[in-house]
């Protein structure tokens, strides 16, 4: 049970009541809740009716609660982590984002990341919680923000200009915790079972002047493998990659490869840690890679995050890249959306043969004709977005998404 029970009470009856009679035992359970003046005139807060009968007993666990007057309070049963006596400093009775109005907790309060960590990892807005749950309400007012949580795409890594090439860039006035990983041995492994995965995969992190930041081969030789750890997210595989690091806003690229030119198919991932309290946020997730068929083509998954839609450019270029040095490009990619049951949401050839005056009136509509791209208006959940060349041709392509909101 979590709750607030702010303010309930009377003069002559707490605002909660548990009736016992002489013979009967009653339980009462309540965790991560807030008890604040919520009192009889002689401050009781949990009490059994005036009619007389004082032989029960109320017992239960009454545990990581704020109880703001504790005068002739009794219960009996598991107590551990109350915080008890101190005002929870409260706002007004309101809608704070969530389903229902909340009294929301002001700075200082005393509530705040003091629940039991052993909660839900999203509070009720959506929200990653970044710390332990609040007790009772939650700090927060105004518009919910949506943001991209991550990407991760599945494609065949190959040796040189051939290797996998995530970018992404991040806006905003604070800096993100940012985790990425490559997948390669996980991927051959049940239930995955994916043919010719990469058996050794490293990868490497660069800013937008092309220096490199750090690198990673196999992630348990990282500095903070620890901190990898904590995120839940580690690589199943002790000779998969991952680096966690904090980045300001800017434009990042990190490049998947195999150890002594190994080959294969891999999953690459950018990972956005942050709430979307946060300052900043992903703006904009790609991917390049050399685009085969069948098991080899490129695969794109998204996730937006938060409780409202997103508005999104996905892209997928190809004659493009050869402006850009990049050999061998895909010279007529397609490009279909689906959802998270594989149901396909749009598809495009050709952006200008669909959606052509939406996709230009954002200014990302892609520089070749025979390019692809898809607006789309995206509820919270996970997409994926499929890169092919036409009529099984391949070549060097990029997926793109943009976030508009």
């Amino acid at each position: 049970m979590q709750l607030g029970f702010p303010r309930a009470g009377d003069g002559i009856g707490g605002g909660l009541y548990i009736y016992t009679n002489a013979t009967s035992t009653k339980q009462f359970f309540a965790q991560n809740s807030l008890i604040a003046n919520n009192a009889r005139g002689n401050g009781i807060t949990l009490d059994t009716p005036d009619d007389g009968f004082t032989n029960g007993t109320v017992t239960g666990e009454l545990a990581f609660n704020l109880i703001s007057t504790t005068t002739n309070f009794f219960i009996s049963g598991p107590q551990g982590g109350n915080i008890e006596g101190q005002d929870p400093l409260l706002g007004p009775l309101q809608n704070n984002g969530g389903p229902t109005q909340t009294h929301a907790l002001m700075f200082g309060s005393p509530a705040i990341n003091a629940a039991n960590f052993n909660a839900p990892a999203h509070d009720q807005r959506g929200y990653i919680r970044p710390d332990a749950p609040d007790i009772g309400a939650f700090e927060f007012g105004g518009t919910i923000p949506v943001y991209l949580g991550n990407i991760s795409t599945r494609a065949f890594v190959q040796t040189g200009q051939n290797a996998v090439i995530v970018g992404f860039i991040i806006n905003g006035g604070g800096s993100k915790s940012v985790l990425l990983r490559v997948l390669g041995p996980t991927l051959g492994q049940s239930p995955f079972n994916v043919p010719n995965a990469l058996a050794n995969p490293t990868l490497e992190l660069y800013d937008s002047s092309g220096n490199l930041i750090t690198s990673n081969d196999n992630w348990g030789d990282a500095s903070n493998k620890q901190a990898i750890m904590d995120t839940g997210k580690a690589p199943p595989n002790a000779l998969e990659s991952a680096i966690l690091t904090s980045l300001s806003p800017a434009s990042y690229t990190a490049i998947a490869r195999g150890v002594n030119n190994g080959t294969g198919n891999a999953l690459v991932e950018a990972y956005n840690l942050d709430d979307n309290t946060s300052a900043s946020s992903f703006a904009n997730i790609s991917t390049r890679s050399f685009v085969q068929t069948g098991n080899n083509i490129m695969i794109a998954g998204l996730i937006v995050q938060g409780v409202d839609n997103e508005n999104v450019i996905v892209r997928g270029l190809g004659p493009t890249l050869s402006h850009f040095g990049v050999p061998t490009v895909l010279a007529d990619p397609t490009l279909e959306l689906r959802d998270v049951n594989g149901n396909l949401l749009s598809s495009n050839d050709n952006w200008k043969d669909t959606q052509q005056t939406e996709i230009e009136s954002t200014g990302l509509a892609p520089p070749n004709d025979k390019e692809s791209a898809i607006s789309a208006t995206l509820a919270p959940a996970n997409y994926t977005a499929i890169l092919r060349g036409k009529n099984n041709t391949t070549g060097n392509g990029l997926v793109e998404v943009y976030a508009l909101n």
